[in-house]
């Protein structure tokens, strides 16, 4: 087995290196908020490939291959993938924390199969993550943005709703929340964030709005089956 908790150490160093040019970048007045910001946003760009890239990895090792090289191939882009999330996280002020998810205990049973809507703009992490849930039973249906999210949540009386934030059009996440909830037939639904979008206001403006539960991307999968699980 490849250990890879060597590049760790070389990891750090290369946060802190990026750490201090951009503080040196971001001097002045105001530098500390503006640079808060700019690595909020990075954080969101880097963490949006990463989602796609976790689900197929986790698609591969269901898929049981035999193949050792496809195997170790798949483990590979694994490890480099903890270590990219490693990165992002490290980058911004602290490791992050998911919100707790009341009334939702994780439990080592198989889910029962749900309706669940994913409202992403990003194709392929809409694509895996659809593969993924149907893979372990559930129905699920795909929007590209907040007003064919809401459309179909009304069709399709979804259970939970996997709702990216950062949406194209007048619709974004939080939007798409408040909707639902203003919906009588829909206040049911269990609204789940799953976003690149990590810092304590995201969350705070994730449950103003209405979400259950904010989740940042990449999500492992082996959290997220559980949590389907538990949910009322």
């Amino acid at each position: 087995m490849v250990d890879d908790s060597q590049p760790i150490p070389q990891l750090h160093r290369q946060i802190e290196n990026l750490r201090r040019r951009l503080a040196e970048t971001f001097q002045g007045q105001g530098a500390s908020r503006e640079l808060t910001r700019v690595l909020a946003a990075l954080g969101h760009e880097l963490r949006d490939p990463l989602a796609p890239l976790r689900n197929a990895v986790e698609l591969m090792k269901r898929a049981e291959t035999s193949d050792p090289l496809l195997c170790q191939a798949r483990e590979v882009i694994n490890r480099q993938v903890a270590l990219m999330t490693r990165l992002v996280d490290g980058l911004l002020a602290s490791g992050l924390t998911q919100d707790s998810a009341p009334g939702a205990e994780p439990t080592p049973a198989s889910p029962r199969p749900r309706r669940i809507l994913i409202v992403e703009d990003l194709l392929d992490a809409a694509i895996t993550m659809e593969m993924l849930l149907e893979m372990l039973g559930h129905t699920v249906e795909i929007a590209a943005d907040g007003a064919e999210g809401l459309a179909k949540a009304n069709r399709f009386d979804p259970e939970i709703i996997l709702c990216d934030i950062g949406l194209p059009g007048q619709m974004d996440g939080y939007a798409v929340a408040r909707a639902i909830r203003a919906t009588p037939r829909l206040q049911g639904t269990y609204l789940i964030a799953l976003t690149g979008r990590a810092t304590p206001e995201d969350r705070s403006l994730a449950r103003q709005a209405g979400f259950n539960l904010h989740l940042i991307k990449p999500i492992d999968p082996a959290t997220l089956e559980p949590l389907i699980a538990g949910i009322p």
